[in-house]
């Protein structure tokens, strides 16, 4: 929009009549809104007073079918108070080589930004750049270092790195190591919290993977000395359990023995399980706990057969309420195979919502970096500044 040409030309039709010429020519999507005159030694990039660059990010879930074209569908919710305070960090004149996409430039690449503005209109985030130029792919860096900054994925305060030259590459790196070694630290602490539940020799029940939590919970186990058994239901149908905590307690010396979705209750009362556990893909506020599918059924078993639940994870100040959530269904033909191997016939319909949602009396405890909360009172986690699982963040479940 509001783009200016020039150029020389003896034609000798008017302003107005070579506006309509051009206009004639040009594809429907293209037009000439206005034709003048301009000093000969006129250029319109050159003599330009400044450049305003516009990206339109859609932030809402539902998809703007009429403007998708034009518009970065990013469907999530973006920090804008974050992602300004990075913004002023980036305006003045700096040197914006870690924002050109053009390594052999030899130009200078020193350039004056003199204002990121943020807006929200019709589900979407604007961001107006203007400037007195700009750098060979410099807004669209610019853009996704923005966004992932209203993502959480780093912060403002790496800005001034970035400006200072640093390998915009490393610096993600970097800030990777930095957020994962910060997650593994609250995630130890949880696990502390957890295994002080588990007996010396007891028996533990899991469900899914739970990714970091499974390994530190161990690793702190051998600490603790406690030589627990873990029985692990498969997970169907990507088998996670079988497949991958299963192998993680394989791998770190432990008894595990893997058994399938409908063996719970069976196991639970044979083998005398001390305690269930699982990890959660969101925790709301109100104590309801959104993990995978199957998680509701062992936890009705365990409160039946007079067994713990902890899950752990922290609270989710994007889900005050269990009415926020909304279960994702996916392919139903998933539960009709077995690793590729078809287990049903022709004309069989199959059901797969992805999680399930188990009701806080159902939970015993939430173990959270901060110590063990009642599901009924997840609001006094945050009492003490605490921010989360992995900081600030957003949850799509």
């Amino acid at each position: 929009l509001g783009q200016i040409a020039n150029f020389h030309t003896d034609c000798p039709l008017s302003c107005p009549e070579m506006m309509d010429y051009i206009n004639r020519y040009l594809p429907r999507d293209a037009a000439v809104t206005a034709v003048r005159e301009a000093a000969p030694r006129f250029h319109a990039r050159l003599n330009a007073l400044g450049k305003h660059y516009r990206y339109r990010i859609r932030t809402s879930p539902v998809p703007d079918v009429f403007t998708r074209r034009w518009v970065w569908e990013l469907g999530r919710e973006l920090d804008t108070e974050a992602m300004g305070a990075a913004a002023e960090l980036l305006c003045g004149r700096h040197d914006f080589a870690a924002f050109c996409d053009n390594r052999r430039m030899k130009k200078s690449t020193v350039r004056t930004l003199n204002a990121v503005e943020l807006s929200r209109a019709d589900g979407e985030v604007r961001m107006d750049y203007r400037g007195d130029g700009f750098l060979y792919h410099m807004v669209r860096i610019l853009t996704g270092t923005l966004v992932d900054v209203g993502l959480h994925l780093r912060t403002p305060e790496e800005m001034p790195a970035i400006l200072e030259g640093r390998d915009v590459s490393q610096a993600i790196v970097d800030n990777t190591v930095e957020s994962n070694n910060l997650r593994y630290n609250k995630i130890e602490k949880m696990a502390h919290y957890l295994v002080d539940m588990f007996p010396s020799n007891g028996a533990v029940m899991t469900q899914c993977f739970g990714e970091t939590i499974v390994g530190q919970m161990l690793k702190v186990a051998k600490q603790q000395g406690k030589n627990i058994r873990l029985f692990c239901p498969e997970t169907r149908p990507y088998l996670q359990g079988a497949r991958l905590t299963a192998t993680v307690c394989h791998d770190m010396g432990f008894d595990v023995t893997v058994i399938t979705d409908n063996m719970p209750a069976f196991v639970m009362q044979k083998e005398k399980i001390d305690v269930f556990t699982s990890a959660a893909d969101a925790i709301c506020l109100d104590g309801h706990v959104v993990n995978k599918v199957g998680t509701f059924q062992i936890a009705i078993v365990a409160k039946y057969m007079g067994v713990p639940y902890f899950v752990t994870g922290a609270p989710d100040k994007g889900h005050p309420t269990v009415d926020t959530i909304n279960i994702e269904m996916r392919d139903p033909d998933f539960v009709l195979q077995a690793m590729g191997v078809k287990t049903a016939c022709d004309g069989v319909k199959g059901y797969y919502p992805s999680f399930d949602i188990t009701p806080p009396h159902l939970v015993s405890g939430v173990v959270t970096d901060a110590g063990i909360f009642s599901p009924y009172d997840l609001h006094r986690y945050f009492a003490s500044g605490n921010e989360g699982e992995y900081g600030q963040r957003d949850l799509c479940v």
